[in-house]
């Protein structure tokens, strides 16, 4: 699997993690699905910004009916020699997930190439073709 750190920042409030490169997370915008814990950090739960409305997922445990903020965060990959540009994001919150994770359409936007994901390598689409990048651990909310 192929975590990476990003910044996510909501008006004024940011926080830094690990969130996990999921491509099966399929979408038509970037989003970036949060748990509650790390919502509540960004002021987005329990009370929500105007605008959320409850949409339905499927996953892998079956449908599931989550909380989407439209537009509500910006996203930095941060890279350690290298950030990138902000990505505007759609944000999902969470109540039973526990990590961060980026939708494939984030994972594009943030020019992310996985390279060897059950060993965690990846690259930017823009560095070398020798460049390897090793996952973050995971971190959990």
């Amino acid at each position: 699997m192929i975590r990476v750190k990003v910044l996510i920042k909501a008006g004024e409030r940011e926080v830094e993690t690990a969130a996990l490169a999921n491509t099966g997370y399929g979408s038509d915008e970037p989003e970036i699905l949060v748990p509650a814990r790390l919502a509540e950090k960004l002021r987005m739960w329990p009370e929500f910004p105007q605008g959320t409305r409850v949409e339905v997922y499927s996953s892998i445990g079956g449908i599931v009916s989550l909380y989407l903020v439209p537009r509500a965060a910006s996203v930095i990959l941060k890279a350690g020699d290298k950030d990138t540009k902000p990505v505007l994001v759609n944000v999902v919150i969470s109540d039973k997930e526990k990590e961060v994770l980026l939708s494939d359409r984030l994972i594009d936007s943030l020019n992310i190439e996985l390279k060897r994901p059950g060993a965690g390598i990846w690259k930017f689409l823009d560095d070398p073709t020798e460049k390897e990048r090793m996952s973050e651990s995971p971190e959990y909310w």
